[in-house]
């Protein structure tokens, strides 16, 4: 406990400092990126006792949105209407951001000695671009502590079968679901897990219930809204966006980060209007695109895998950019007819120092991701570690698929993010024996 007590007062000192260095020398318009105002504008519109809804800030005619959960709109709405309540968000991220590091503490302690387990928590949460994270308002990081929390207390009941634990599971994963709906699929990872220990079956009946009288409430005013009662109607519209226009890109060999050289064909009108599911848009990339879904999905797991997004420490004015060139220096570049020019015009853009910080962050990745199969495959060998690696790796390959399907080629380092720890996990368990076996080698 106290060595817990240690590592979260610590990370919480130095992000909240942080957060108050940024604050103090560069504004708080440093914590905003894309879509902050558009989170901002629907939690006003829900505070204001317009529910979750468009258009935005008071334009006449309010049309109730089933595309966003609540939780992070509520809490930037009310904030934008505090002073300087952005920057309340950002400490509370940064909060959060130290009880997740707790929690990827307890989990790495289920396959690691704990100065291992603290050195994982500590690259985990200094990492550059994470720390960059934990700064701006986007909803990842209340998403990922989350998560990770559930993660935590499913592994925990699954070993000590304690109620209180499956509760907290139970409750902080309806939270997650309720901040990003991607949440709700980690469900059916859970509930196998708990099927496969002792007394499974009951253990999924009552967390199945659980969760579902939990989302009840938001799953009827859905079915009032749009006629489904499904948590969420945005992940049809990402597969048949994001998704299909980067399965046309490989096809044509055209820039799959430019949007407008695939929306405008004939051909994306009309199989966008057949795409009404997710089910039906991987029908459809399977059957009548099978060639280049396959290509579109080896290159963005690879550039999830290794898009480490140092880039964005070094943009030029927009006058001044390769357009997309983080996109341009991962592997999804190679969907591009024109690869060599695309990868040539980014390389410019930058100087040699800020080269090779962005390709020591690409290695670092690189090398994490091995050491992470690695890892992960020891694991689930070994008999006392194998169900709760399993789970695990179970878990990570639902985030990356769940990634490559919506977003197609528009990947980026955000979306590793909830399972950047989990890396980091398997690969000191990686790291851990390969220098432990050296070093019993040398004795001997």
């Amino acid at each position: 406990m106290k060595t817990e007590r240690l590592l979260l007062i610590f990370i919480l000192s130095v992000k909240i400092l942080l957060v108050l260095g940024v604050f103090f020398f560069f504004g708080e318009s440093r914590f905003m990126w894309a879509d902050t105002e558009h989170y901002a504008s629907l939690g006003r519109n829900l505070v204001r006792g317009n529910g979750l809804s468009f258009p935005l800030d008071n334009a006449p005619g309010y049309e109730p949105t089933t595309e966003f959960m609540p939780v992070y709109p509520a809490l930037l709405g009310v904030a934008s209407l505090i002073p300087h309540g952005f920057i309340a968000v950002s400490i509370l991220q940064a909060i959060l951001a130290g009880v997740t590091a707790l929690y990827v503490y307890r989990i790495a302690l289920f396959f690691l000695p704990s100065m291992w387990a603290i050195g994982t928590v500590l690259i985990c949460s200094f990492e550059p671009l994470v720390a960059a994270m934990h700064l701006l308002l986007m909803p990842e990081t209340i998403y990922v502590c989350f998560a990770t929390m559930f993660l935590y207390y499913t592994l925990a009941y699954a070993r000590d079968n304690r109620p209180a634990d499956m509760h907290a599971a139970v409750f902080t994963l309806a939270l997650a679901i309720y901040t990003k709906p991607i949440a709700m699929y980690l469900t059916v990872f859970a509930a196998l897990f708990l099927f496969a220990t002792k007394g499974g079956f009951r253990k999924t009946v009552v967390f199945i219930s659980i969760l579902t009288l939990l989302l009840f409430p938001w799953m009827v005013r859905n079915y009032v809204l749009a006629g489904t009662y499904a948590i969420n109607t945005n992940g049809e519209r990402n597969f048949c966006n994001w998704g299909l226009s980067s399965i046309l890109a490989v096809r044509y060999g055209v820039d799959s980060s430019n949007w407008n050289t695939t929306v405008h064909m004939p051909e994306y009108e009309e199989v966008k209007g057949r795409c009404a599911s997710v089910g039906r848009a991987l029908w459809i990339f399977s059957t009548e695109y099978p060639s280049s879904f396959i290509k579109v999905s080896a290159l963005s797991t690879l550039s999830l895998l290794t898009n480490d997004g140092y880039t964005v420490f070094f943009e030029k004015p927009e006058d001044e950019q390769v357009k997309a060139h983080h996109n341009y220096i991962t592997p999804a570049v190679f969907s591009n007819k024109d690869w060599r020019i695309k990868i040539s015009a980014a390389l410019r853009e930058f100087s040699f120092i800020e080269l090779g910080i962005i390709f020591a962050g690409k290695l670092f990745w690189v090398l994490a991701s091995l050491g992470a199969g690695a890892g992960a495959f020891m694991l689930i060998r070994k008999k006392e570690t194998r169900p709760y690696a399993l789970f695990l790796f179970c878990i990570v390959f639902y985030y990356v698929a769940a990634s490559v399907l919506s977003t197609g080629l528009s990947v980026g380092a955000r979306l590793r993010y909830p399972i950047d720890a989990l890396l980091l996990i398997f690969a000191t368990y990686a790291m851990r024996y390969i220098i432990t076996s050296g070093f019993s080698t040398e004795q001997d």
